[in-house]
């Protein structure tokens, strides 16, 4: 019999404004930790451009050289090790965006 039972319903939700309202006990960050965050974020961004700008370049050469399947083959392998040096963010991106039907 206990088995049959459905599930207690979930607790309400707070209204949104509560949701949204910012913590009395948090603090603002301090300069040198909003600093050091704006540092790592330029940092990774130019990382990103330096590994994805030399694929991105060469892009066009892979797909206008028909005469040269073996390029389109090793264009995508380069383009699968980038994807992977990246980190699994930029690899869940691929997923979905191979996975849309149009």
């Amino acid at each position: 019999p206990a088995l049959c039972e459905p599930p207690p319903p979930p607790p309400p939700l707070p209204p949104l404004e509560t949701a949204l309202a910012p913590v009395a006990s948090e603090q603002p960050l301090p300069l040198a930790r909003r600093l050091a965050r704006v540092a790592f974020y330029a940092l990774r961004a130019a990382y990103l451009w330096l590994v994805f700008s030399p694929l991105l370049l060469s892009s066009p050469l892979a797909f206008w050289q028909k005469r040269f399947p073996q390029l389109e083959e090793v264009w995508w392998s380069w383009c699968i090790a980038t994807l992977e040096r990246t980190g699994a963010l930029a690899i869940k991106l691929a997923q979905w965006a191979s996975s849309r039907p149009d």
